[in-house]
C-alpha cells in the first residue's frame, strides 16, 4: 500500500489501485455492502440494474449532465429489471410489466402507473475518499465485462461477500436444493438462523424469500438473495404450482469443538435415568 501524499502520517493515507485517485464514483452502501460506480463506467452503461445488500437496485445515469440517481427496484416485493428508453436515460421501461418510468423512479405510463421507487442515495466521491472509507469495496465495470465477453473469457461478477465467523473454523458447503410446487419450506411466522452468511442463487423457477428485517420479496432465475448471520429466515418457498424450483446455495459455517464432559454432569444425567426408570416401574 502507497500513501497518496509523501507529508501525511504513515498510514493515515492508503492507495487503491483499481482505479485512478481522482476518479469520479457513485458510492453506494446498503448494509455491510459497498459498491463504487466509476462514472466513465456508468456513462457507457447508462442503467444499472445491481444487487447490494441482497436488495436489487438499479441506479441511473444520464451521460448528458452526469446526473445520477438510485432507487430499491421492487414493487410489492417483486424485483424489477430496467432499460433505458433513449440516449440519455431519462426515461426507462421495466422488462417485467413494460411499464415506462423517469429517471427519478416515478412510473408515468403501464400498470406500475403512479407508482414511485423507493429513493437510495448514491454518493458521488473521488475514488482515493471512497477507497480510504470503504476499504474492499466493490467496483461495477461495465466495459471490462462485456470487453471480456466479447473475447469469450470468464466474466466474474461479485453478487455478495459477507465476513465469516472469527470464532472457530470455516467450513464453507455449497449446495443445490430442490423446492416442491408450491410448497413452503417453513410455515409463516417460524424460521431459523444460521451460524454464518447465507446466500441463494436462483437456477429455475419463482422463489419467495422472506429474511427479517427485510419485507417478503419474489426472485427469478438469475437473481439472489443474501442472509446475513443470525437474522431470522422465515420463508423459501416455491411460487409455481406445477414445476420444481432449483437453488445453489453456499453456507458458512463454523466447527464447533467437542464438549467436555465433566463428572458431575454425568452424574446428574445418570440420577435422572434413574428417577425416570423408578417412575416408569411405579407406574
Amino acid at each position: 500500500m502507497t500513501r497518496y501524499f509523501p507529508s501525511t502520517p504513515r498510514g493515515a493515507l492508503t492507495r487503491d489501485d483499481r482505479l485512478p485517485a481522482r476518479e469520479t464514483v457513485a458510492g453506494l452502501e446498503i448494509g455491510a455492502e459497498t459498491v463504487a460506480y466509476p462514472f466513465a463506467e456508468l456513462r457507457i452503461a447508462r442503467v444499472v440494474n445491481d444487487r447490494v445488500g441482497g436488495l436489487p437496485v438499479v441506479i441511473v445515469h444520464q451521460p448528458s449532465s452526469d446526473t445520477t440517481t438510485a432507487y430499491e427496484a421492487r414493487v410489492k416485493g417483486k424485483g424489477l429489471r430496467f432499460k433505458a428508453a433513449n440516449d440519455e436515460a431519462s426515461s426507462l421501461v421495466d422488462l417485467d410489466t413494460r411499464s415506462t418510468w423517469n429517471a427519478y423512479g416515478l412510473c408515468l405510463e403501464g400498470p406500475l402507473k403512479g407508482t414511485q421507487l423507493p429513493q437510495l442515495i448514491p454518493v458521488p466521491e473521488f475514488w482515493y475518499a471512497w477507497s480510504q472509507f470503504h476499504p474492499g469495496t466493490r467496483v461495477f465495470a461495465a466495459n471490462t465485462a462485456k470487453a471480456a465477453a466479447r473475447k469469450g473469457s470468464p466474466v466474474w461478477e461479485t453478487l455478495t461477500r459477507a465476513r465469516l465467523p472469527e470464532d472457530g473454523e470455516p467450513v464453507i458447503s455449497v449446495s443445490r436444493v430442490s423446492l416442491a410446487p408450491a410448497a413452503p419450506s417453513a410455515p409463516q411466522g417460524t424460521g431459523h438462523t444460521h451460524q454464518g452468511p447465507v446466500s441463494g442463487y436462483i437456477l429455475e423457477g419463482e422463489v419467495e424469500n422472506w429474511v427479517d428485517p427485510e419485507p417478503l420479496a419474489v426472485f427469478r432465475p438469475g437473481e439472489f438473495f443474501a442472509e446475513p448471520t443470525g437474522n431470522l429466515h422465515r420463508v423459501l418457498r416455491n411460487l409455481q404450482p406445477t414445476h420444481v424450483a432449483r437453488i445453489v446455495i453456499p453456507t458458512s459455517t463454523k466447527r464447533t469443538p467437542a464438549r467436555t464432559r465433566s463428572p458431575l454432569s454425568e452424574l446428574t444425567k445418570a440420577l435422572r435415568r434413574v428417577r425416570r426408570a423408578g417412575a416408569e416401574s411405579a407406574w
